[in-house]
């Protein structure tokens, strides 16, 4: 039996640093990406709280990855209830 097996020939694609990727190449590298970057999101499971500063006031911003709730925008104290609140719903 005659195999009818062809070598895949992909796109080089050239990149500003000289660099030379094929798609398959370019395709491996996202793939980790998405892996790397899913495995990470993935293992959250604690709520992620964060502060942003304008015209010299605190606003609060958190993210809960089990349920998605979130809050945006709120005082500390706010903040403090939202997650106590989140903590008794489990």
């Amino acid at each position: 039996m005659k195999s009818t097996y062809r070598a895949q020939v992909y796109p080089r694609f050239y990149v500003s640093n000289g660099s030379v990727y094929t798609l398959q190449a370019l395709s491996e590298s996202v793939k980790s990406l998405y892996r790397s970057v899913a495995g990470r999101l993935g293992a959250a499971s604690e709520p992620y709280a964060w502060a942003t500063h304008r015209e010299g006031q605190t606003r609060w911003h958190a993210i809960d990855p089990i349920t998605g709730q979130t809050v945006c925008g709120v005082s500390e104290p706010a903040l403090r209830q939202w997650l106590d609140h989140l903590y008794t719903q489990r």
